[in-house]
């Protein structure tokens, strides 16, 4: 047995004890009388092998070694000791038989399947020298009793490793299922985070494209401006177009040449009624209360909102189709308010896929913007997102 088998094999079970336990006792009280009164093995040997074969078993699950040299050591004592009686199998007796494969099968299904090998090998090599050894009218059966040991064996330490290798694969199937899981969800992740970076992007590239525009604009709407002024303001209009250029270099890494797609304007409140009609194309009916001082919201809170409530009904369209639902963006006492709001579908769903990564999306976005997320069931079923975010101008980041 390498290092390999010894960690190959599973934890003990108790019902591992249990089934060893009566096996061993059911060996033992039938091999020592056979032994002794069918194959003339000395009584107190007769025990001892016995005893080995039946203790064996519970043994190979801590030393399966141990338990190995013990088995092949009583079917060499049973050739050596015995008698080879008249139409009895012989020189391995039913006993042995049964108790080697039994052993066979308990060190291969504990992941030992050199050690089982080695075992069917060694009692059948004992099997052979007394074939070798046996007068010329014998050799004939005692050749047979060899082979029908050897192929019954091999059946049993093919099916026992079968049965392992199908729990190893099993096992293995299911860990690499974990890591692809995992995988899928830092994947999500990163690509949620990767859209967020670029949607800051673009507010603050348009917020610096105003900074430059009006700072070079600034000597010829000004003309009485002195030369030290000017000055100032050509070194704003220089660090702003600075910055511009490395945000710009820095988000064709992240978009790639062909993403044309993402420099396009971002959305704001004006486009939630276009979700709001894809939504209902999908059969989830909506109602929209969008406040009228929304619109005069800063562009970067009206792009999270945008973005919470086209989550917010792609969730809807995933997990609850055709459940009605409320949307609401309003502005109250220094805050703005996004809430998406569902009842309970007419029927349990089973999601075609398992979404993206769009309830963390919100929350980063809203934790952004300095302000509060929170979802989860309603008290009647259904399912409820509400973002809330200061409108304080220190916050107003996408």
């Amino acid at each position: 047995m390498t290092a390999h088998d010894s960690a190959a094999r599973p934890a003990i079970d108790p019902w591992w004890w249990v089934a060893t336990g009566a096996l061993a006792i059911g060996f033992a009280s039938v091999d020592i009388p056979m032994l002794a009164v069918m194959y003339e093995v000395p009584l107190l040997l007769a025990f001892v092998i016995g005893i080995a074969y039946g203790g064996a078993l519970p043994l190979s699950l801590l030393r399966p070694r141990v338990s190995a040299a013990a088995v092949v050591a009583a079917s060499a004592a049973v050739i050596v000791t015995g008698a080879n009686p008249l139409g009895a199998p012989w020189p391995i007796p039913v006993v042995t038989l049964l108790s080697v494969h039994a052993l066979i099968a308990v060190i291969t299904l504990r992941g030992s399947w050199r050690l089982g090998l080695i075992i069917l090998g060694a009692v059948a090599a004992v099997g052979v020298l007394a074939v070798l050894g046996a007068p010329d009218d014998a050799a004939l059966g005692i050749g047979v009793n060899v082979i029908v040991f050897v192929g019954t064996g091999a059946v049993v330490f093919g099916t026992a490793l079968a049965i392992t290798q199908r729990a190893v694969l099993a096992r293995e199937l299911a860990t690499a299922r974990r890591a692809a899981d995992d995988e899928h969800e830092r994947r999500m992740i990163v690509e949620e985070r990767s859209r967020i970076a670029r949607d800051l992007h673009d507010i603050v590239a348009h917020s610096m494209s105003v900074v430059h525009m009006q700072a070079g604009s600034a000597p010829y709407r000004h003309p009485q401006m002195d030369d030290a002024v000017r000055e100032e303001f050509a070194a704003i209009a220089g660090t702003a177009r600075g910055a511009l250029t490395e945000m710009r270099s820095m988000l064709g890494l992240l978009r790639g040449d062909d993403d044309a797609a993402h420099t396009a304007p971002q959305p704001g409140v004006n486009r939630i009624p276009e979700l709001i009609e894809q939504a209902e194309r999908a059969g989830v009916p909506v109602d929209l209360t969008v406040g009228a001082d929304v619109a005069e919201l800063p562009a970067s809170l009206q792009l999270i909102a945008y973005r919470i409530v086209q989550e917010g009904l792609a969730n809807v369209v995933r997990h609850a189709p055709g459940a009605r639902t409320t949307v609401r963006v309003t502005v109250g006492h220094g805050t703005l308010t996004v809430t998406v709001v569902n009842d309970r579908p007419a029927a349990a769903v089973t999601p075609v896929d398992e979404g993206g990564h769009g309830v963390a999306g919100m929350r980063e976005r809203a934790a952004a913007a300095g302000g509060t997320f929170s979802s989860g069931p309603t008290a009647t079923g259904g399912f409820h997102v509400v973002a809330e975010l200061p409108l304080t101008p220190a916050t107003v980041i996408a």
